[in-house]
């Protein structure tokens, strides 16, 4: 169970809020499993993690609804979209990294439209708030994931962590259920979108 540190949270969404940051600065890291795609399809957590050794198995993941609508859409009004997902090592496969391909797959398949150099694919254990500082200004940056570790390392190191959610439960940071409340978020968030 993940304690959330409000006082943070409050603190890193006012400064982001202060920026009224333009979308075309902005700057989405997106998980794939249980944010864009259903990764626990054949019950809890646990049978899809054993399930996740399997060769194929994250090729076949079904992507969520209105995924790729809001994505496209969210690109062509200047946002740029990071996958920030990771994968687990196959000790017992002739390729370890095979579920890295598979998810690169993936993406080919249901969100072509994200480039190369901007899935970034990383081994489970990996900061993922790390990455996103490597790789872009963090004040420019959210994050959305289902996995409520991953949202609280992003607000310690001073990210917004927006929670897919599938309970509703209240927490307290941003969440969403479905990805077109992405843009209720961004709108209580201070982003200006501006239509070209």
């Amino acid at each position: 169970m993940c304690k959330y540190d409000k006082k943070k949270i409050k603190k890193t969404i006012k400064k982001f809020k202060k920026r009224k940051i333009n979308i075309k600065e902005l700057n989405i890291f997106l998980d794939i499993d249980n944010t864009l795609a259903l990764f626990s399809q054949k019950g809890g957590d646990d049978i899809a993690c054993k399930l996740a050794q399997t060769e194929g198995f994250f090729e076949s993941l079904p992507i969520f609804h209105c995924v790729e609508d809001t994505l496209m859409y969210l690109t062509r009004l200047g946002a740029k979209i990071w996958i920030l997902s990771a994968y687990p090592l196959r000790t017992k496969s002739d390729n370890i990294h095979s579920a890295k391909d598979e998810k690169d797959k993936w993406l080919d398949t249901h969100l072509p439209f994200i480039p190369k150099e901007r899935r970034l694919i990383i081994p489970v254990g990996t900061n993922k708030s790390t990455v996103i500082e490597s790789v872009c200004d963090k004040k420019t940056a959210i994050f959305i994931d289902d996995y409520g570790e991953n949202i609280l390392h992003a607000y310690e190191m001073g990210i917004v962590g927006i929670k897919k959610t599938y309970s509703g439960k209240k927490r307290p940071c941003p969440q969403i259920r479905d990805f077109y409340d992405i843009f209720k978020v961004l709108n209580k968030l201070n982003v200006r979108i501006e239509e070209s």
